[in-house]
């Protein structure tokens, strides 16, 4: 009966949407809209893919059998799709968090929430590649016991698959030192498995297949155990706000913003900025998606045509990408307190400063974390790259902050870092110009091809740092002017 009340609950927060504007119908309308729209260009070319895979490898001159060269590597396709589904998924705390404060049972909310996890669009992208697979090139040679076994573990992987990616997605902010070193030794190893063609993974996931009920019991396993480590984490962590210890924020950071902010007013309000990013699903995201963005260009640097063809994406995500991404969340993101951050004793200069830092900060911090790719480039690509970085620091990151003060419509920060922000970013269009130089100067580097133009870059860059002063101070009176604008904005005005 609990499961039924709170199954209705998600059915009338689904009809409630604003997005049908509180209407049934439209609600039906554009959900199977929706729904028509991934059939079309996700499923169906999916389950195509997987109905003609034999005449594929025939023609690709590869002669395993289409069984054999599929089950060795589900695994492999499952953890190409974690990513995406990480991403796009929303989080836990806004669908558990109006049941907080009512008599509902805790596990019987976590439970129904998890399970409602397998009902998704996601988990449609294997199954639909599956079934097809199953019906065509599986159940045609195999006894019914067998097929059935086959099927049941493909089905058990992709359960594992979705508690797996929903288990790293709470973690990934919220994850202990284990969970991390954890985290990063299955890394290396996949890592070494690739680079020294070990072919273990491959192995591993075969044999799910090979033997059927072996198979099919540690599939089963593993489904069960990451469904109980999700609800485990779920649970504890939702004891930990109750008890008021919502600690999203890791401890040594936590202790090192801290410090931060007890130095001065713009600490604070840089320890505050950083916060924001830390804690809401969709400012971590952005962090996320920079990181992704990132690699796979890096990657296509390394191993592709080189800067010629990928120059703009390259430096614009490697040395700017949390800049360009970030601008429209600043002040948008504090619909919520931003009445109560202007209403300290702290001049404007110091909020505007925290949140220029917090930037430029974060900024930097992932152009370190993404900066050893770097050394398998040439050294001019790399001095390239690196030239553009003092420019997004000193040029785009304190332009943003000036055009901040003009948001006109706050921001869900519990929603998709892809979900749509057309009230948001108009304040932003001056961005265009600053930004385009980035690209339309990288691209100039490297159709001239000489050094004199990547000293010429560090150099604006280092130039600009000598007038980030007197952008703040215009940005703190901008923040003055438009600050009763701003509040109503932020008051009266839907999220999105």
């Amino acid at each position: 009966m609990q499961t039924l009340t709170l199954l209705f609950h998600r059915y009338l927060r689904w009809r409630r949407n604003r997005l049908f504007s509180n209407l049934l119908a439209s609600a039906i309308v554009v959900t199977l809209l929706a729904v028509a729209l991934m059939t079309l260009f996700v499923y169906l070319p999916i389950g195509i893919t997987a109905w003609n895979i034999g005449p594929v490898l025939s023609g690709a001159g590869i002669d395993t059998s289409p069984q054999t060269t599929v089950q060795s590597y589900v695994l492999w396709a499952m953890i190409a799709l974690m990513l995406p589904r990480i991403l796009l998924q929303q989080g836990s705390s806004s669908r558990t968090l109006p049941y907080r404060t009512l008599p509902a049972p805790v596990a019987a909310v976590l439970h129904t929430d998890l399970g409602l996890q397998i009902v998704s669009l996601h988990t449609l992208i294997p199954i639909s590649f599956f079934v097809p697979f199953w019906i065509r090139y599986v159940r045609p040679i195999a006894d019914t016991p067998d097929a059935a076994t086959w099927l049941w573990t493909a089905v058990m992987l992709v359960v594992t698959w979705t508690y797996a990616s929903t288990t790293l997605a709470d973690r990934i902010v919220r994850g202990s030192r284990a969970f991390w070193l954890g985290t990063a030794g299955i890394a290396v190893l996949g890592l070494l498995d690739v680079w020294l063609d070990l072919g273990l993974v491959t192995q591993i996931s075969t044999a799910f297949f090979t033997w059927p009920l072996a198979g099919a019991g540690a599939a089963t396993l593993l489904a069960a155990s990451t469904y109980t480590e999700a609800y485990r984490f779920r649970r504890s962590a939702s004891a930990q706000i109750d008890r008021g210890e919502d600690h999203v924020v890791p401890g040594w950071l936590d202790a090192l913003l801290d410090r931060v902010a007890h130095h001065s007013a713009t600490g604070a309000a840089t320890s505050l900025e950083l916060r924001l990013i830390l804690r809401h699903a969709r400012t971590r995201e952005i962090v996320m998606a920079v990181c992704v963005v990132a690699c796979i260009v890096g990657a296509v640097l390394i191993f592709g045509d080189g800067l010629e063809t990928n120059v703009i994406i390259g430096v614009q995500y490697v040395t700017a990408g949390f800049i360009i991404y970030y601008m429209p969340f600043l002040f948008a993101n504090q619909h919520g307190h931003l009445d109560g951050v202007l209403a300290r004793p702290a001049p404007a200069e110091a909020l505007v400063r925290g949140k220029l830092y917090a930037v430029q900060i974060t900024n930097l911090a992932l152009f370190t974390l993404l900066s050893p790719g770097l050394l398998t480039l040439p050294l001019y690509d790399a001095a390239l790259i690196v030239s553009w970085v003092p420019y997004a620091l000193w040029v785009l990151a304190p332009f943003a902050v000036y055009l901040s003060p003009g948001t006109r419509a706050p921001v869900d920060i519990s929603a998709s870092v892809f979900a749509v922000q057309s009230k948001v970013a108009t304040h932003l269009l001056p961005m265009i110009a600053p930004t385009l130089g980035l690209a339309i100067g990288a691209l100039v580097q490297i159709l001239v091809g000489t050094w004199w133009l990547i000293i010429a870059a560090f150099a604006v860059g280092l130039a600009a740092r000598a007038f980030q002063d007197e952008i703040v101070r215009r940005a703190a009176d901008r923040l003055q002017h438009h600050r009763h604008d701003l509040l109503h904005n932020l008051r009266t005005r839907e999220p999105s």
